[in-house]
């Protein structure tokens, strides 16, 4: 099972789920945990979604797994009483693609002893900011191997999703936020039933994981987060980074939905034309961008292979 741990990354109360190891025990003992996982998820950035998939993940590999939040993205219950910030205060403050990389990167600086070898799991998003880890050279050292799972590395403005969900923002964007303040209101039970309603219907499955994901995900504050990496991820996520992907091609291994609405084939295959040696592959299982909640345990079974593989190299 899992444990909770709330640190302050860059500033910002920073939710980390833990399996193995936490954030103390990983520090005390670093003689017996000498590699672990490190999960960055993609946008929304919430660490619930991620929990099926890395209960069963953690016990292939039995070696330690976190799972980090997004800067902004989920806020702490009791943030007034430990943090001395107000909620409203909290959900003012917005956090760029560049400043979620750097609060990756102040996690792994300061939370994980610098003798851990690192296997980083990058989805979506995530596959992005791990990118730019390994372009970072005291990074780079220590990262092992980067899954970039359903990876939005290039261009993502040019999606078929981004082409739906950026007038959707523009239009809605304010509305949804309010509509969501509205949400905080209703009694828990009815909230869950809605929320299990609404996952099933669009995604044909709804775990207690995703509802509670949906929970988190679900209010004003974080909302707008969410919003306005979208909007920054649209801007910045520009061409393929050939020259980096190239120069550090043995630390990355892609993985490629067929179809997916955030990273079509056409990046795949742009990917391998431009550097034909790269490990990547396309799905043949017909997972799903959101893989977390269908295919949890088959992409943690296969995630850990190439895990596996890669530690008795």
């Amino acid at each position: 099972m899992y444990k909770e741990n709330w640190s302050i990354v860059e500033d910002v109360p920073t939710r980390i789920l833990t399996w193995g190891a936490d954030l103390d025990e990983l520090k005390s003992n670093k003689d017996k945990y000498t590699e672990m996982i490190f999960v960055i998820t993609g946008n929304p950035g919430i660490a619930d979604f991620y929990i099926e998939f890395l209960n069963k993940l953690h016990e292939l590999v039995q070696i330690p797994i976190w799972v980090i939040s997004h800067a902004g993205h989920e806020i702490p219950e009791n943030i007034e009483a430990v943090y001395g910030t107000r909620k409203d205060e909290f959900g003012q403050r917005m956090y760029d693609l560049q400043q979620q990389i750097d609060h990756k990167a102040a996690a792994i600086r300061n939370l994980v002893p610098k003798d851990c070898k690192l296997y980083i799991i990058g989805h979506s998003m995530g596959a992005k900011v791990a990118l730019e880890l390994v372009k970072t050279p005291e990074l780079e050292k220590r990262i092992e191997k980067c899954y970039m799972l359903f990876p939005t590395v290039e261009h993502i403005g040019r999606t078929p999703n981004a082409a739906f969900i950026k007038p959707f923002i523009k239009y809605f964007g304010t509305v949804v936020i309010f509509l969501s303040w509205i949400f905080t209101l209703f009694p828990v039970a009815l909230k869950k039933i809605m929320l299990k309603c609404t996952f099933t219907l669009t995604h044909g499955a709804a775990n207690s994981c995703t509802v509670s994901g949906g929970m988190k995900l679900i209010q004003p504050a974080v909302l707008r987060n969410i919003f306005h990496l979208t909007k920054d991820e649209m801007i910045e996520i520009k061409d393929l980074d050939v020259e980096n992907l190239r120069k550090f091609r043995n630390k990355f291994k892609f993985y490629y939905g067929t179809t997916d609405g955030w990273s079509p084939l056409k990046f795949y295959e742009h990917l391998i034309q431009e550097i034909p040696e790269m490990d990547a592959e396309v799905c043949c299982q017909g997972i799903k961008h959101a893989f977390t909640i269908k295919s949890a345990h088959t992409m943690s079974e296969m995630i850990s292979n190439w895990i596996k593989a890669a530690m008795a190299e």
